[in-house]
């Protein structure tokens, strides 16, 4: 069921995020790893496996086991720490990256119609609700 307004479902290519770093941001992307953790709430949603998965590291850039594509793999909310570095200093590089990966030119705003049916790759996209229903 659509709300009479808004809910719409905004996309973020993280293959042209990656691909129009300059060449500088590219290189420390590619060297960077991030520590994510998801709090309790999470894993009560997760069905009480909160205490099996508390934190994740994963590597900030990621490469397409397919095509070899790369893209960056950042997901500000849950990054808690960029191996090597301050939580500061984190926010502030995760800022910077989220900013750009972001920005209008690399997203795509879906308005939802009756009979609607989208697919993406998780790999290589950021994708958020919304929240402005009528």
């Amino acid at each position: 069921m659509l709300p009479p307004k808004g809910g719409d479902t905004m996309f973020a290519n993280q293959y042209a995020a990656y691909e129009t770093l300059s060449p500088g941001l590219r290189a420390l992307a590619d060297s960077l790893h991030a520590n994510y953790y998801r709090d309790a709430n999470m894993g009560r949603l997760l069905g009480g496996l909160h205490g099996a998965v508390k934190t994740a590291t994963h590597p900030v850039v990621r490469t397409h086991p397919i095509t070899g594509r790369r893209a960056l793999y950042l997901t500000p909310d849950p990054t808690v720490r960029l191996e090597g570095f301050s939580e500061a200093e984190s926010r502030a590089i995760v800022a910077l990256f989220a900013a750009h990966a972001t920005q209008p030119a690399l997203c795509y705003r879906h308005r939802w119609q009756p009979g609607d049916v989208l697919m993406w790759d998780n790999r290589c996209t950021l994708h958020y609700a919304v929240h402005d229903y009528g």
